[in-house]
This record gives C-alpha cells, sequence and structure tokens, in this order.
C-alpha cells in the first residue's frame, strides 16, 4: 500500500521566511500536520499512512506535510493560535526549527492549547525500530481518536 499524498498538501521549507500563508488558507478545521525533515520515500510514505491510519487519520484528506530542512525555520506557532490544528506530529525536527519554546520529549504528547503534539524520531528510524514504534504509538493512544 504506497500512499499518494496529494501534492497541495505537501509545503516544502526552502527558504527562511516561508509564509504559512498559503498553508494557513489551505488548513480546515481538525486537521493534522506531520513535520519531516528528509524527504519521505515510499516506505517512509506506507509507515506514515499506517501510523496515520491507526488513529483514524487519512493520510490523503486530512493531513497537511511540512517538509522542513535541518537549516529551515518556520513559525509553526502563528498556525497553531488559530486552533484549526487538532494534532502535531513531529518526526525529528528541533522545536526551534519550528519557533516553539517547548521541551523536546520524545513520545510524551504536550497539549499546545487546542492542539496535540508529539515529537518522534524520524520516520525511517521507525521503520527500522519497532521498539520506536511502540513508543510512538504509546504516545499516539493518549490522544483521542474520532
Amino acid at each position: 500500500m504506497i500512499s499518494h499524498i496529494p501534492s497541495s498538501k505537501i509545503f516544502q521549507v526552502d527558504h527562511t521566511d516561508f509564509d504559512l500563508e498559503e498553508l494557513s488558507r489551505s488548513v480546515e478545521d481538525k486537521s493534522t500536520i506531520v513535520v519531516h525533515e528528509e524527504p519521505l520515500n515510499d516506505p517512509a510514505k506506507d509507515l506514515l499512512e499506517k501510523i496515520l491510519g491507526a488513529i483514524k487519520v487519512d493520510l490523503s484528506k486530512e493531513v497537511f506535510m511540512l517538509h522542513l530542512g535541518k537549516t529551515k525555520h518556520v513559525h509553526l506557532g502563528r498556525l497553531l493560535r488559530e486552533g484549526n490544528i487538532h494534532l502535531v506530529i513531529n518526526f525529528g525536527c528541533q522545536s526551534k526549527q519550528l519557533k516553539l519554546n517547548i521541551e523536546e520529549i520524545k513520545y510524551k504528547v504536550l497539549h499546545l492549547g487546542a492542539t496535540k503534539y508529539i515529537y518522534s524520531d524520524p520516520i525511517d528510524a521507525l521503520d527500522k525500530n519497532k521498539q520506536l514504534k511502540m513508543l510512538l504509538w504509546n504516545g499516539l493512544k493518549t490522544c483521542a481518536f474520532k
């Protein structure tokens, strides 16, 4: 099962002054944002689809992908203040890259207003390590499912 992620739902942060306006206009109520550093290959997309499917989130309809390189930054807090995001899963990006002043505790769900936020290892690391997948799953189980 290989995921097809609509290109309109993938936002590539390729410059330091990335404007969240386009992403903000696209976000609907109760959306999920997935942040990752590395481009996702087919096995990573498949694993992501399984992870999200387990918490009843449809990758092709409810998820916005934010590809953020190691040296790039984005002000995610601005988007979260609008309250339309119910979950952010961060696969390996540092909180300072997201301009969030939070402690990075892997696999613990943080509440940022109405948004649940979980910091994880990169998807490729999860694909190679069942224990890491279980840690993420245990964290995600504490989130309310639909």
